[in-house]
């Protein structure tokens, strides 16, 4: 038996979104949470429990999509290019920022503007966020939906 020093990595390749650059010039590179999944469970859920007048206890969850999404992303992502038009109408290629281990404001602001509906990729009309979800369970070993529909991806795309 060996025991895996560095967690697995996996590179999401984004090669619809290059029209006419070459292939791989557009990916997110992604690692497996290892211990900081933890963190990533606390920003997805949020549990409390609340005593009413009579004595009973009464638990309340709640499944928080945007917190939980960031979080996956800040402690998962290790890299990425990305096609980006700013503000002025510019378009350049945004790659990811190193900054405090890639937990900072620039990198922050871009996984929030994945969240947009409208950023659709893929045949089936599947989000950029859905599609990233997706490759960031499966790299994380999560068994749920997510990682299952990217592991199906992965196999059309072979």
């Amino acid at each position: 038996m060996r025991i895996r020093l560095a967690p697995p990595e996996d590179t999401l390749n984004l090669d619809m979104l290059a029209e006419d650059k070459p292939e791989g010039t557009f990916f997110i590179n992604a690692r497996h949470p290892g211990i900081d999944e933890d963190t990533v469970q606390a920003a997805v859920f949020s549990f409390g429990a609340q005593q009413a007048k009579g004595g009973d206890i009464s638990l309340t969850g709640d499944v928080r999509g945007v917190a939980g999404f960031i979080q996956k992303c800040v402690v998962q992502i290790t890299g990425f290019c990305l096609p980006v038009t700013d503000l002025s109408g510019q378009e350049r290629e945004q790659t990811w920022d190193p900054t405090k281990n890639g937990d900072n404001e620039e990198n922050r602001k871009l996984y929030v503007r994945l969240l947009d509906p409208a950023l659709v990729i893929g045949p089936e009309g599947e989000t950029f966020s859905e599609t990233l979800t997706n490759f960031l369970d499966a790299v994380a070993g999560r068994g749920t939906e997510a990682a299952e529909k990217h592991e199906e991806q992965k196999k059309r795309q072979s």
